[in-house]
């Protein structure tokens, strides 16, 4: 992992989403929550900005799966 800000893709966005309604659907985020982070991941610059939406559940999306190996 780097320390210096990764511009995020609309991918990564979208797998954010994907997490959160997850998480939307299993009743760990109420539905203000869950449009209020989902609101914030299409606005998101960076994978921090990301991270931060999903730190206090228990999945994690997935960062970086669209750059080359």
């Amino acid at each position: 992992m780097t320390d210096r800000p990764i511009r995020a893709s609309d991918r990564e966005r979208e797998s954010v989403v994907d997490v959160l309604r997850d998480a939307y659907t299993d009743g760990r985020l109420t539905l203000e929550e869950f449009e209020q982070r989902t609101s914030a991941a299409y606005a998101s610059k960076t994978w921090s900005d990301l991270r931060e939406l999903t730190g206090d559940l228990p999945v994690e999306p997935v960062l970086g799966a669209d750059l080359p190996q």
